[in-house]
């Protein structure tokens, strides 16, 4: 288990301004199930289902989870998630950092799409393969693998934004995006610099994009 994807998404869920009061939340692949914490404490009546397979993150489950699934999400399916939880449509599907772990993370997206509806909203959070870094090392000859971040070395799958739009278009439209900028990788007061030259370089904002937060409705 990573630690470092352990925490509350509270950027990502005002992603789109929604509203929690009253939502039937998915989030998949929960870790510990932090966010449960967050949107119980926020929001009125959530009603929150995690997807885990992790046995520490099993083991230390928030208390605030109402269900948690465990389940390896290579085999994720709709029809064991009904089975399981007895609930045909989420208002609220969370995906914090998780397709890029996945061996086919289309696969995964086809199967949320039966547990949603037109008003459903799928809040995804995914490292952008475009940044400026990537190419350094490939220069050099290297492919960065580290311990976490966007070169996490379980990363299975690499993005840049084109190509997420590309796989999720047929089953879904983006009704929100957002780019989370980095001058360096690690969390530093460095990267507040970088939204301030940004307006005047605009071409070179994928490239110092670490990350990027979607919203998503069914088509």
């Amino acid at each position: 288990m990573n630690n470092s994807y352990d925490g509350v998404r509270k950027a990502l869920f005002g992603l789109s301004a929604l509203d929690f009061d009253g939502a039937t939340v998915l989030d998949v692949g929960c870790y510990r199930g932090s966010n449960a914490q967050y949107l119980k404490n926020n929001f009125n009546e959530v009603f929150y289902v995690g997807v885990e397979n992790d046995p520490i993150a099993l083991s230390e489950m928030d208390s605030h989870v109402d269900e948690v699934l465990d389940i390896d999400l290579d085999f994720f399916s709709a029809e064991v998630l009904v089975k399981q939880t007895e609930r045909r449509v989420y208002d609220i599907v969370i995906l914090g950092d998780v397709l890029e772990h996945l061996k086919d993370p289309g696969k995964l997206l086809r199967e949320i799409k039966k547990v949603t509806d037109e008003n459903s909203t799928l809040l995804v959070s995914i490292p952008n393969v475009q940044y400026y870094e990537t190419f350094l090392m490939l220069f050099i000859g290297r492919f960065p693998r580290r311990a976490r971040g966007l070169f996490d070395k379980t990363h299975l799958r690499w993005f840049t934004k084109r190509e997420f739009v590309d796989l999720v278009r047929r089953d879904y439209q983006v009704v929100g995006f957002k780019r989370v900028f980095r001058l360096i990788e690690r969390p530093s007061r460095i990267n507040r610099l970088v939204p301030v030259f940004l307006p005047f370089l605009w071409i070179l904002a994928p490239f110092f994009t670490f990350q990027m937060y979607f919203s998503l409705k069914k088509r």
